[in-house]
């Protein structure tokens, strides 16, 4: 039987360690697009399957609340859930979840400016801190306002991810220069800008962080080194457990 319980052990642990190592790799490869990816200037906007542009968020039309106070973000996702601890076991219901996104503008301070068209995919922002933000106050207004009932208020937890107006901002992904619409200069009509659009695809979506390219680089970096970690930690246990269970079968 031993040997049977460390087989599975050794076979469970193996495949966790396989899938954080793949994780790390993904972010460790990121990283290296990141770090060989100029970065374009608005004033200069080019066409391409991978550009980077970085700034500061700028509203273009639609903006929406947030639960921190006085701030409107471009791109929100608010996750609510009711946690019910019985004994040693946890059971979490999710009972709302929303997520709203808005074209933006990004101003790299050139003289002019590009514009993002948000991805509709939860968890495609990166933010620098952490996820959870507002009141228990805050979430319960918003949750009666939009007339969710049927929970148990002091058994709320929830994370709202959120791209606020003004925060610096780092995309990369696809690129494609549009034309403008004409600028009035005095008495005269100037002729149609270029302005650089940004949208993911399907095949492949934006690159999406609410911090400068150095943080996000930073975050990455220290993604891909915890997941490398723990794929060494896990397939270590995995193979201690499994002797153990050799031992113990002999």
């Amino acid at each position: 039987m031993g040997t049977v319980e460390g087989g599975t052990w050794l076979v469970a642990t193996t495949l966790t360690s396989g899938l954080l190592f793949y994780l790390g790799m993904r972010k460790r490869r990121l990283v290296s697009i990141v770090q060989a990816t100029p970065t374009t200037s608005a004033a200069e906007p080019v066409s391409g399957e991978r550009i980077e542009i970085a700034g500061r968020v700028v509203a273009a039309e639609r903006t929406f609340e947030s639960l921190v106070p006085s701030r409107r973000a471009v791109w929100c996702h608010l996750h609510v859930e009711e946690v019910d601890d019985v004994g040693h076991d946890e059971t979490r219901r999710t009972i709302f979840d929303d997520l709203h996104t808005a074209e933006f503008i990004v101003d790299d301070s050139s003289g002019r400016t590009a514009r993002v068209v948000s991805p509709e995919v939860r968890g495609s922002l990166t933010t620098k801190e952490s996820a959870r933000t507002g009141s228990r106050e805050q979430v319960l207004a918003r949750l009666k306002k939009i007339g969710v009932t049927g929970f148990d208020p002091k058994k709320l937890s929830w994370r709202e991810t959120a791209l606020y107006v003004g925060d610096p901002v780092y995309v990369l992904g696809r690129g494609e220069t549009v034309e403008g619409a004409p600028e009035a200069d005095g008495y005269r009509t100037m002729a149609p800008t270029q302005q650089l659009v940004m949208r993911g695809t399907h095949e492949a979506p934006l690159v999406l962080a609410a911090m400068t390219e150095e943080d996000y680089l930073r975050d990455l970096t220290k993604k891909s080194s915890s997941y490398f970690i723990w794929a060494l930690v896990v397939a270590a246990f995995g193979s201690l457990v499994s002797l153990g269970a050799s031992f113990v079968s002999c």
